[in-house]
């Protein structure tokens, strides 16, 4: 490993070669005109990972004009905090070897392909936070000198929504767990406990609140209906007894307990004996 770098190449082009470079961009067709229409935050990068030419929207987000930017290399116009850290600048430091952002760059400037991924930057611009980026790197050839374009895209949000996903169905799988081992106790045990069946019945109900309210409170869409064509349909399946469209409320002779009637389904008869309906 070189003393001047701990990860990437720390050498780097001088200011003519940079305007020079500059300059075979600007006036090479549409160039600049495509970057600044595309919605993402849009790098040109020379052979030693300067920055050549941004465009406005980046621009914009950093508060820079373009002869500024010029020259510096990705983390050190986003202000990493590992920017500082290396001999030589962004991609130097051996925090380097795990960022996503310089992998991506070496591995298509290498590959003289495509190539996407992903890094979570921490800067100190306005006090230290962090963004997480999808990257995608693109080779480009302008007049005999190799240039990387780079697309810089922010997916914070998407990355703390899928957070907030798995804590919510964390939530939600401990709560029909709940649901589920009542349930399961109360068919193992039978029906003939009847004081401590009611107790359980109420965990159940309270249970099964607890669940909409949090399915409520995340605006979840509703369930979608079945396809007619689907094997899902009502009346079949593991809770046919549950959501049959032929179910009706029966009282079981002799004052028992409330259940449901339907062809194969049970009602409690007057002694608490299970009868199964033709």
């Amino acid at each position: 490993m070189s003393k001047q770098t701990c990860f990437a190449s720390p050498q780097r082009d001088t200011k003519n070669q940079l305007a020079r470079q500059q300059q075979a961009l600007l006036n090479a067709p549409f160039i600049v005109d495509i970057l600044n229409t595309l919605p993402d935050m849009m790098l040109v990068l020379n052979e030693q990972r300067q920055i050549v030419v941004a465009n406005d929207l980046l621009l914009k987000a950093l508060g820079m004009d373009l002869s500024q930017l010029t020259g510096m290399r990705p983390g050190e116009a986003l202000h990493c905090i590992h920017s500082e850290e290396g001999p030589h600048g962004c991609g130097t430091a051996e925090a380097c070897a795990a960022c996503g952002a310089v992998l991506t760059i070496l591995a298509s400037q290498k590959s003289g392909q495509q190539k996407e991924g992903e890094c979570r930057l921490v800067h100190s611009l306005n006090g230290t936070g962090a963004l997480d980026l999808a990257i995608q790197v693109t080779p480009l050839q302008i007049e005999e000198t190799s240039f990387t374009v780079v697309a810089l895209k922010d997916i914070s949000s998407e990355k703390r929504r899928k957070v907030l996903e798995r804590t919510f169905f964390h939530d939600i799988l401990n709560m029909i767990g709940g649901i589920n081992g009542i349930a399961k106790h109360l068919v193992e045990t039978g029906m003939e406990m009847d004081g401590e069946c009611l107790e359980f019945k109420q965990l159940l109900v309270e249970l099964s609140d607890n669940l909409l309210e949090e399915i409520s409170g995340r605006g979840l869409p509703p369930l979608r209906q079945p396809h007619p064509d689907s094997e899902s349909k009502p009346g079949t399946g593991r809770c046919a007894g549950l959501c049959h469209p032929d179910r009706r409320p029966h009282v079981a002779p002799g004052g028992g307990k409330y259940g449901f009637e339907r062809p194969g389904s049970f009602r409690r008869r007057g002694n608490g004996t299970p009868q199964v309906i033709d």
